[in-house]
């Protein structure tokens, strides 16, 4: 990938992601993405993230949010930015709460692999096999990865530049392949995501593979 001059901010990025932004400007950034490394390794970031599990909000949080409802009326002036604080606060727990933190290994037992996406595959629970990133796919084109054998099932997801999810296929946890159905979706480039959902309700993202279905 190249980069095609100026990045995002990292809110355009996300506003993108949630599919906010006015339609030329998500044409925009959909073909920033589609051509920085770096931009699309976010955007997979925020796609992880916003189907994680929210962290628990802290109780002394809550209740100075909510007990600011019940102040003097001399007080009310201050509320926007009380709530505006609180805010600031939650979203700091979420992004800075990691999606998931693995027990710690028995002395002498390897290392647990991180659990985390990443556009190159490393260090992921994981890892799609095929088709690699940058193919070409038509027809019915095979998904094989390879991923934790505690695993209760996998969800395949294929998705356009601009997020819309246009394939979402559910397996059973013994199985490592599939085969999608993309007729339809001919000339798009799309984004390949596999989650493994294990005990204990964890869940494990693969890399990212980006494939362009032919015409």
């Amino acid at each position: 990938m190249t980069t095609p001059g100026p990045c995002p901010s990292e809110q355009q990025i996300a506003a993108f992601a949630d599919g906010s932004l006015p339609p030329a400007e998500r044409e925009a950034i959909g073909r920033h993405v589609d051509q920085c490394e770096a931009c699309f390794d976010l955007l997979a970031t925020i796609g992880v993230q916003a189907t994680a599990p929210r962290p628990p909000v802290d109780d002394g949080l809550r209740a100075a949010v909510m007990g600011a409802q019940t102040r003097p009326r001399g007080m009310r002036r201050f509320l926007p930015a009380l709530s505006a604080a609180a805010a600031i606060l939650v979203a700091v727990v979420w992004w800075r709460t990691p999606a998931h933190v693995s027990p710690a290994p028995h002395p002498g037992a390897a290392a647990p692999a991180v659990e985390t996406a990443r556009s190159t595959g490393t260090g992921s629970g994981v890892v799609v096999e095929e088709p690699r990133d940058g193919d070409t796919v038509e027809g019915q084109p095979l998904v094989r990865w390879q991923g934790p054998r505690e695993a209760a099932s996998y969800e395949v997801q294929l998705t356009t530049v601009s997020g819309d999810v246009i394939l979402k296929r559910q397996v059973q946890g013994a199985e490592r392949q599939i085969r999608l159905d993309v007729a339809g979706h001919q000339g798009e480039v799309c984004y390949l995501l596999i989650a493994a959902y294990l005990p204990e309700g964890r869940r494990v993202s693969s890399n990212v593979v980006k494939v362009t279905i032919r015409r």
